[in-house]
């Protein structure tokens, strides 16, 4: 990798020439204004001034943990509605691990500021912030900013940039963001990757280089030259978003064909634009670097740009482990005992944990890759654990589609949970499980698994059903006690009905329910279907009902109000004898479905791209 202490000019998007050798008759200005850089940057400037730049951008995005401040700062500065596409993800927040409702409570404030100012919301589980927008936001030629300092689409066309909530909320208010005009470098690639290596690798090459001296800071790193070609989609991205780490402003790469098909994929050809530089281009900088060259690297802490080869490590694991001891003392300030070397085991360094996640590695190569590492072979039966999560559910989707699924087996040791990996073929039937554990220390923490239901899972998910301790889990109504139950509301077909009885009454049918919820098996569930629900409301939440009525008109709190009185609806089963019983006896109007009470069945279809089409059935 060569670092050029001067400027250079790149011709026709393949050939670099040193500022110092260069004889052309176009000036460096006016070279600068061929980069692609130049071009999208004049594109989105109000100012006039290419110097003093004011930039309006196309899109915005935030998610969870920054985008409750934003909206806030906004509406008390006079915001009416988003003036551009503002997404909302909720990805980040991680408070669900010790309870407590503070994410849903920000979930539910980004739902409603969606509705009510024109935004897109995107709910939890469906994706990282930063794939969500390489899917349905990056465009060619675009500009996006975004509450989250990863904000990097440049692989796809889109210079994006990472900044902190203000300038979101300038946006916003329809003002601009106020930069001078930044250098731009050229990252000029050749070669191929070597099997092995794969786009964090060349990702931790180019930050071990650029952090420390400051080569890209604050200037926008253009991805050219032949190599780039060479390079999958999925590739580009996973070294694109991570030039964060370098300290640079923002990134954008020369597009082709692969970028073109990766638009095609998701549904948006148009958003495709073929972008490289001009003939001739001026680069403040350039890193030249040969893709062949790069070997498998690791990061050591305290930041990505304490990088090692794999194979540097190996040799020198002492003395890295040393440096890195050193560079805790200033870190922690002394204050920590921290040290690494009770990690080495006959002279290799033994991992506790292994991720493969997030917006860099959760992509569908990566995980790929690593399933065909893992094919035939098991992680160990040890404390070390292993965990994949796909970037986004299409990923996931197209993982599951091409007959490639990460299969947990679960077992607990010393208190500790482990996994064993695998890789099996898409051929049975599947099921989701999600799993609370209650940890030593206190906490709960909530994982879901992805289960292929053979005869021996459907035995041993049987067995945990109609186990009694797994359903007072599942259903909280089993220890509703009925000095806790203020009313009882039946539901069928869409229809609710609030059901009369007086308090003796109301504690026999809370009894009765419970009684033959519990005795509910998997085979009664195989075999019936609900034919309605029924709700036993608390105290709390006739209170809290009560509560946000009295403020319609005065908040946007109608939503919350029909939230919670939809909350916590159990299934009525025809063999729920009992309690249908009580409830006719109570008045209820309980329709039962059979062929006596069928005047007529009317099928409704949805053709794909012909709408909807519906008649009766003789």
């Amino acid at each position: 990798m060569k670092l050029y202490d001067t400027g250079v000019y790149l011709l026709n998007g393949q050939k670099i020439v040193p500022e110092n050798q260069a004889d052309f008759p176009v000036s460096k200005e006016e070279a600068a204004k061929s980069t692609i850089a130049y071009s999208i940057l004049k594109a989105h400037n109000t100012s006039g001034n290419m110097e003093k730049l004011q930039i309006k951008f196309d899109k915005l995005t935030s998610h969870d943990i920054t985008f409750v401040g934003i909206i806030q700062t906004a509406r008390a500065s006079g915001l009416e509605k988003f003036p551009v596409p503002y997404v909302l993800t909720n990805c980040h927040n991680s408070l669900c691990t010790v309870g407590g409702t503070i994410n849903e409570d920000d979930h539910m404030f980004g739902l409603t500021c969606a509705k009510k100012y024109g935004g897109v919301y995107v709910p939890p589980h469906q994706a990282v912030i930063h794939q969500f927008a390489r899917e349905m936001l990056a465009a060619g030629g675009k500009m996006i900013l975004g509450s989250d300092s990863h904000t990097r689409y440049g692989a796809l066309g889109t210079m994006a940039m990472g900044e902190g909530g203000p300038e979101l909320v300038k946006q916003l208010l329809s003002q601009t963001y106020d930069i001078n005009m930044p250098g731009v470098v050229a990252i000029y690639l050749t070669g191929s990757p070597r099997p092995g290596v794969g786009p964090q690798d060349v990702a931790l090459a180019i930050i071990g280089k650029v952090f420390a001296n400051g080569y890209v800071k604050n200037k926008v790193m253009e991805f050219v030259g032949p190599g780039v070609a060479n390079l999958s989609a999925d590739f580009r991205i996973g070294v694109d978003v991570m030039t964060t780490e370098t300290t640079c402003l923002s990134s954008i790469w020369q597009t082709d064909e692969k970028i073109q098909e990766f638009y095609e994929i998701h549904g948006r050809s148009e958003d495709y634009k073929e972008l490289k530089p001009g003939e001739t281009a001026y680069y403040d900088g350039c890193v030249e670097i040969d893709l062949s060259e790069i070997r498998p690297m690791i990061a050591m802490p305290f930041h990505p740009s304490n990088t090692y080869t794999i194979d540097e490590l190996k040799a020198n694991l002492d003395d890295i482990l040393a440096d890195v001891e050193k560079k805790a003392q200033i870190s922690l300030d002394g204050k920590v005992p921290y040290t690494l070397r009770d990690k080495v085991i006959d002279g290799k360094l033994y991992v506790e944990q292994g991720i493969i996640a997030g917006c860099a590695g959760g992509g569908f190569e990566n995980i790929c890759a690593a399933a065909d590492i893992l094919k035939g072979k098991s992680i160990g039966a040890d404390a070390f654990t292993l965990s994949v999560y796909p970037a986004s559910t299409p990923i996931y989707m197209e993982l599951v589609k091409n007959g490639i699924q990460v299969q947990k087996e679960l077992r607990k040791t010393n208190g500790r949970i482990g996994s064993i990996w695998d890789v099996e073929r898409q051929d049975d039937t599947w099921k989701t499980i999600t799993v609370q554990y209650h940890l030593n220390s206190g906490k709960k923490v909530n994982r879901t698994y992805t289960i292929r239901m053979n005869a021996e899972a459907e035995e041993c998910w049987t067995q945990i059903y109609d186990s009694v301790e797994f359903k007072m889990g599942k259903y909280p109504i089993l220890s509703q006690s009925s000095q806790d139950t203020e009313e009882i509301y039946f539901q069928q077909y869409n229809q609710v009905q609030k059901v009369e009885t007086d308090h003796q009454m109301q504690e026999h049918l809370l009894a009765v329910y419970q009684s033959e919820l519990k005795a509910l098996t998997i085979e009664t569930r195989k075999k019936e279907y609900p034919m309605a629900t029924i709700q036993f409301r608390t105290k709390n939440q006739c209170e809290g009902i009560s509560r946000i009525e009295s403020l319609r008109g005065l908040s946007d709190s109608w939503y919350s109000a029909e939230y919670i009185s939809n909350r916590c609806y159990y299934p009525v089963y025809p063999s729920f004898t009992g309690t249908i019983a009580l409830l006719k006896e109570a008045g209820v109007d309980f329709t039962e479905l059979n062929t006596e009470n069928v005047s007529g069945i009317q099928i409704t279809s949805y053709p794909e791209g012909n709408g909807n089409r519906s008649g009766p059935v003789s």
